[in-house]
């Protein structure tokens, strides 16, 4: 049965709850009803002002989750049967974003821009149940009605941080999209909205005046048409913030700039840029408020570099598909580069380890909770919950990681990446270095042949010779980087493991490393790993002990031979 057939068929909060993933009614209505408490915090507009943002409880904010997946998936089942390509809303939309919103409106001669008020205040807590009671796509009973309702609002709205406020505006708004697309199509303009922010172009010498037109003062007004539209579905326009740009102009949506194709608006790169490097120089970098200069947290620059990166990354997509070749990095894509050779490496808030491979991942992290009692000096306790948890972190690999920094698993990427940053740190990096190592694992293998000659032995201070490789317990590369190799020739990380694991039969068939093994007779590394994860219970990682042991060498080493390195 189809998700929202499901939802439907849902008579009372108990069966909600049931949908929702909740085995446990009491705790669910006791989450839902009685342990319901947000944080507000305020953080300020690039346009000026605040926005207020009441984040819930954990717990609170799991069943938000999970409304919110639920409501998404009955959101794509009902664009599926009515054949309906969903490109009218942009914001918090399954592969859509600011970005493809954006998209729709490259080198036209007019945009128009409207911010609606008070956007999520304005669907209250009333209009969230009457919605799920009588839409027709729904027509829930009220009991189901409003305890969604109630999961969802705050203070008797939808508040900014709740999971589920996103998709909840997406259903109540999708009318409205259509009535404004309509009247785009029928005066040849392009419609989106993104969120609050609704946007019109039209590559037309004149703007249509049955959306907007200017008045005798020089004031972009909005017509009565489109106001009306915009009442009926229960907002208001915040007139200020209503813009119509020629394309003689810069024209943003947004924030992204459109006129010949997407691009970041060069004041806020080269804001970026300045942060970076007042983070490479001196270890922090702040930003200009409206009042003053504060910190800025490394996530929040992470954050500006992520949204100059995707815009960078679409327009290298779109531009290798016209001209058929690959180009270097851009200034902006180096820029994002330095910033993770810093952040994730140089100055990294834990132990990094850098693997061959993502199941290599999945073995060490199980091995870890099966053995961490014995490694007091690979755990630290978390700020928030006093929990102990791994001082160490797997190195995620990622398309963009093997893009920028060369890394994707195998000896070969790492050996491009010890070359590069090498480079980089030495040219790009003033502020003194971390206080975690850097850790590359790798196998006993031929693989290491890329990587051997970079390998210092701690005891000879030069490279190691051949036949000596694994014998001891890392070798130091350069900067904070590491390696560990592991003990025995010719092992890999499966080879830890007992021989009852490796030769366990999954549905007739064997373990076997090859990837061009016979899919019919044998079984591959991915599924291994499930198998790992599934049974971590009654595995015995004990043959892992070597590979912890040498980390924790390494990060006494390190310990030492940072006050040297500075």
């Amino acid at each position: 049965m189809d998700k929202i057939d499901r939802l439907r068929n849902a008579s009372t909060r108990r069966e909600l709850a049931r949908i929702l993933g909740f085995k446990d009614y009491s705790q669910f209505c006791y989450v839902v009803y009685r342990k319901r408490y947000y944080t507000s915090f305020t953080i300020e507009k690039k346009s000026g002002g605040t926005r207020q943002i009441s984040s819930p409880n954990p717990a609170l904010k799991k069943v938000q989750s999970a409304l919110s997946d639920l409501l998404q998936n009955c959101l794509d089942e009902l664009h599926e049967r009515r054949e309906i390509n969903p490109n009218l809303s942009h914001g918090f939309m399954r592969e859509r974003s600011i970005i493809t919103n954006a998209e729709k409106h490259i080198r036209k001669r007019h945009v128009l821009n409207i911010d609606l008020k008070d956007f999520f205040d304005s669907i209250n807590f009333g209009r969230v149940r009457g919605y799920f009671k009588s839409n027709r796509d729904f027509e829930l009973p009220e009991e189901v009605a409003t305890t969604i309702a109630h999961i969802a609002c705050y203070n008797g709205s939808l508040p900014q941080g709740s999971p589920c406020s996103p998709v909840i505006t997406n259903l109540i708004m999708n009318i409205l999209d259509i009535r404004l697309y309509q009247i785009a199509k029928k005066n040849g303009c392009t419609y989106t909205r993104y969120a609050d922010d609704i946007s019109f172009s039209t590559r037309k010498f004149q703007f249509p005046s049955e959306l907007a037109y200017i008045d005798k003062d020089g004031n972009v007004l909005v017509s009565n048409k489109v106001r009306k539209e915009i009442r009926r579905a229960g907002f208001l326009i915040k007139d200020s913030k209503t813009r119509l740009q020629k394309s003689t102009s810069r024209q943003e949506v947004t924030g992204i700039v459109v006129n010949k194709r997407l691009s970041i608006k060069n004041e806020y790169y080269k804001t970026t840029r300045a942060m970076c490097s007042e983070l490479f120089n001196t270890g922090v970098c702040f930003l200009e408020t409206n009042s003053d200069f504060v910190e800025l947290s490394r996530a929040a620059l992470r954050g500006r570099l992520n949204h100059i990166d995707s815009v960078e990354r679409r327009n290298r997509v779109k531009g290798e598909k016209t001209q058929g070749k690959e180009r270097g990095l851009s200034a902006r894509e180096t820029l994002m580069r330095n910033f993770l050779m810093f952040d994730d490496f140089y100055s990294s808030e834990k132990i990094t380890v850098l693997c061959e491979g993502k199941t290599d991942n999945v073995y060490l992290k199980y091995a870890f909770e099966s053995l961490k009692d014995s490694y007091p000096e690979l755990l630290i306790r978390d700020s928030l919950d006093n929990q102990a948890c791994p001082r160490f972190r797997l190195y995620n690999y990622t398309p963009r990681t093997k893009f920028l920094l060369k890394l994707n698993g195998g000896t070969s990427g790492l050996a491009h990446f010890i070359n590069d940053y090498e480079k980089i740190s030495k040219s790009h990096f003033e502020t003194e270095i971390g206080v975690h190592p850097v850790i590359v694992l790798l196998d006993n293998d031929t693989g290491l042949k890329s990587i051997k000659n970079k390998l210092i032995s701690p005891s000879t201070g030069k490279k190691v010779e051949h036949d000596k490789i694994g014998r001891e317990d890392f070798y130091y590369i350069h900067s904070n980087l590491y390696a560990i190799v592991l003990p025995e020739e010719n092992q890999e990380i499966e080879d830890l493991f007992d021989d009852s694991v490796l030769d366990v039969k999954l549905n007739g068939k064997s373990f076997n490393r090859d990837p061009q093994s016979d899919n019919n007779k044998f079984f591959g590394k991915s599924i291994f790993s499930k198998y790992i994860e599934g049974n971590k219970g009654v595995i015995s990682f004990s043959g892992f002990k070597c590979v912890f042991d040498r980390m924790v060498s390494v990060n006494r080493d390190w310990a030492v031979r940072r006050d040297e390195f500075q």
